[in-house]
């Protein structure tokens, strides 16, 4: 045998050596060969997912849904993520008996970390998103005075990577007698408006706990009141021209604010522009022009 052949031979061998070896390390060891690639993929796990995200059921009597997931939210935020068929179902099953059982009433709790940071008009995320799956269950026809809001908090193992996996639960129990609430919040708020304040170019008002507090009685109240609105108005200064029309913005924005933030139908608001026209303090004085430069929104009998 020459060398030429015996050279040929052995790169024929070298080869073949390399197809087969890369093909037993790629079936035994990586998991995915044609052969046994079932045997070798390990088996989907969720982890955590298992704990936060799923399963999810309700109860009440004789009712009982269930749903292999919960709902969900990105870090930060309050809009309902889009859900799968099995939490839609539990949505329609929940719905269906309150609306089958008006005596019963459904508590939902949102849940938050301490660390996100609350774009809402409501006290925090917890509730924003309690409010957000609320109106879900209005839109299948549930009455609003069947569901009652709060919230609570779940340290930093709630999420997985952005997305709060655990998103609410549900508690039912009966329908409660607010008239005492109902009447003091209509004794005050009809009488002292909230006042929202917006910094100099500012897009959003600034919203302390007392303002957060009396908007959700605004809200409560809406829910539990039909026909009743709110109105929300603009004011300016005495300083400079077209405030008439500048109140009116002011009073517009406030309210689509108002519906974006917090749910609240534009149907049930009017608004109006007051420019200069009612003060609340001294329009002589740096003071009392920001004072002055206000949005009002109170409650309309």
């Amino acid at each position: 045998m020459n060398r030429t052949l015996l050279l040929i031979l052995l790169f024929l061998l070298l080869l073949m050596v390399l197809i087969f070896g890369s093909r037993y390390i790629k079936n035994n060891f990586c998991g995915t060969g044609e052969t046994d690639a079932t045997s070798k993929v390990a088996p989907a796990t969720t982890g955590s997912d298992n704990t936060y995200c799923g399963p999810w059921s309700i109860s009440d009597s004789d009712f009982e849904q269930n749903s292999n997931r919960f709902i969900r939210f990105v870090r930060n935020e309050y809009d309902v993520l889009p859900y799968a068929d099995d939490v839609n179902t539990l949505l329609n099953g929940a719905s269906e008996y309150l609306i089958a059982n008006p005596d019963r009433s459904l508590n939902i709790v949102g849940v938050y970390a301490e660390d996100e940071s609350n774009n809402s008009i409501h006290e925090d995320l917890g509730v924003a998103r309690a409010d957000a799956i609320k109106s879900i269950l209005e839109g299948l026809g549930v009455s609003s005075s069947q569901v009652s809001t709060g919230s609570s908090y779940v340290e930093g193992e709630g999420f997985m990577a952005d997305t709060l996996c655990h998103g609410a639960d549900f508690y039912f129990g009966e329908a409660g007698n607010d008239d005492d609430r109902i009447g003091s919040i209509s004794e005050r708020l009809t009488v002292e408006p909230v006042r929202l304040y917006f910094e100099t170019d500012a897009k959003e008002p600034n919203l302390d706990s007392q303002i957060r507090s009396d908007l959700a009685d605004i809200i409560f109240y809406l829910d539990n009141v039909p026909g009743s609105k709110i109105e929300v108005s603009g004011h300016t200064d005495n300083i400079g021209k077209g405030n008439e029309r500048l109140s009116r913005k002011r009073a517009e924005y406030t309210a689509q604010y108002l519906a974006e933030r917090g749910g609240i139908s534009l149907e049930r608001m009017e608004t109006a522009g007051y420019a200069d026209d009612r003060p609340i303090a001294d329009n002589g004085t740096e003071d009392g022009r920001a004072q002055n430069r206000r949005v009002e929104v109170v409650l309309v009998q």
